[in-house]
């Protein structure tokens, strides 16, 4: 391998290393005093999509106890599925939308900071 070769190698692994850092920070950091701080809110945030996202994908049944906990309380659980299982696909297409706006308005943010800075 030659300088120049090791050269650019090196500044492509640092510049993917500064984006990867700019975008993970974008997610879960924010200015706070004029320094970034993690936001927890962010990472509640971040944490709670992740849960309803395992849920929603990898889940196709309602837990006992859950189950058990709703029949106490005379909730009709075989309605409410029913009713949770008609969402219509524009509800959900409108969520991932929303949550891909969100997601492209951090970067852009991230991105103009830099350059500005």
């Amino acid at each position: 391998m030659t300088d120049e070769t090791k050269a650019i190698v090196t500044k492509t692994v640092e510049a993917t290393r500064h984006n990867l850092w700019k975008f993970f920070g974008a997610i879960f950091m924010s200015e706070k005093n004029g320094q970034q701080a993690v936001s927890y809110h962010k990472v509640l945030g971040f944490v709670l999509f992740l849960c309803c996202l395992w849920t929603w994908m990898f889940t196709g049944t309602v837990p006992p106890e859950v189950i058990e906990a709703l029949e106490e309380t005379e909730i009709d659980v075989p309605s409410i599925l029913k009713v949770a299982s008609d969402v219509p696909d524009s509800m959900l297409y409108t969520l991932w939308g929303l949550l891909g706006l969100n997601g492209v308005n951090k970067i852009a943010t991230a991105v103009s900071k830099t350059k500005e800075g």
